[in-house]
């Protein structure tokens, strides 16, 4: 028996040496020469500090940018091209500077506005009339 109690006193000298050592190091409110038990359940100020950071100022999301407004451009018909046995197809003058020649059904990108780019569909092409539809803006147009 005599075996296990000093294994026991041991054990309790250790941990009795370690608890105070600990408690002395992290206690500076308290005088000099006490030596005071610190409660292993509650944080140090230093591991409070690193796991629950003092508050900050709260994140504010900056406003977005202005979108810029899709300007549809000036387009007419330039002539319609008619063949035997072909579908119809419209020479279309868009800003009076660029031309296309386009079928019904077919799709065609423009520049609507500075860095943005319009997808215009021909979904009509008639004798006096193309239908046109802009895919962004969701529109449909009557060129003449």
């Amino acid at each position: 028996m005599t075996g296990l109690g000093f294994k026991l006193v041991a054990a309790g000298m250790l941990a009795g040496c370690l608890w105070d050592a600990r408690a002395s190091a992290a206690s500076t409110d308290e005088p000099a020469g006490e030596s005071v038990m610190l409660d292993p359940t509650r944080m140090s100020p230093k591991l409070r500090a690193v796991i629950l950071p003092p508050p900050t100022q709260q994140f504010t999301p900056q406003a977005a940018p202005e979108q810029v407004v899709a300007v549809i451009p000036e387009i007419t018909v330039k002539a319609l091209v008619q063949a035997a046995g072909k579908p119809v197809a419209a020479l279309l003058e868009i800003n009076g500077r660029e031309q296309k020649l386009v079928l019904e059904g077919a799709s065609f990108s423009i520049r609507g506005s500075e860095r943005q780019y319009l997808t215009v569909i021909a979904r009509k092409i008639s004798g006096d009339d193309v239908e046109l539809a802009i895919e962004q803006l969701k529109q449909t147009i009557h060129v003449k």
